[in-house]
């Protein structure tokens, strides 16, 4: 890419064979913000299983205050951003928003989970017959509704979370 003085780079268009001026100026990207932070440094190592999610949990970005003053969804260890209106939250008390094994418990239900397109021997299954088959698929729709009553619970909640 060339470079512009006027602090701009000419990047070429897509597909610029039948344009005159194949390029176009963009913006020099500014990169001020990198040095912007509340703990510079931090760094998470991954132990004999690889990075998992409590150990993201370090510095300031580990520490959990009792209450949550902010009421923007700025995540724990960001710099407050000036002009940021509040959100309605009502629950910003760490009794009612954090348990110490979440993270642990996230990572076993990854580990744990199981992959129907690749864990199940499709090509070795036999047809069941016409009213397994029904009731099979009934019990899969209401294990479907149960699904669906949990992620409506969970997010009205959601909304109500700092």
């Amino acid at each position: 890419m060339a470079k512009k003085d006027s602090g701009t780079m000419n990047v070429p268009l897509p597909d610029s064979d039948d344009v005159e001026n194949p390029t176009i100026g963009v913006p020099e990207p500014k990169y001020e913000w990198m040095g912007l932070t509340n703990e510079w440094g931090t760094r998470v190592k991954p132990d004999e299983y690889g990075l998992r999610l409590g150990a993201l949990n370090v510095g300031i970005y580990g520490e959990v205050p009792e209450f949550w003053d902010d009421q923007t969804r700025r995540p724990r260890g960001a710099l407050p951003r000036p002009g940021v209106p509040p959100l309605p939250y009502n629950l910003r008390a760490k009794h009612q928003l954090w348990a110490d094994s979440s993270a642990d418990l996230y990572e076993e239900g990854i580990q744990r989970r199981w992959v129907p397109a690749t864990d199940v021997p499709w090509d070795s299954l036999e047809a069941l017959p016409e009213e397994i088959e029904r009731a099979v698929c009934q019990v899969a729709t209401e294990l479907m509704q149960y699904s669906n009553t949990e992620i409506e619970i969970v997010t009205y909640w959601q909304d109500q979370m700092s």
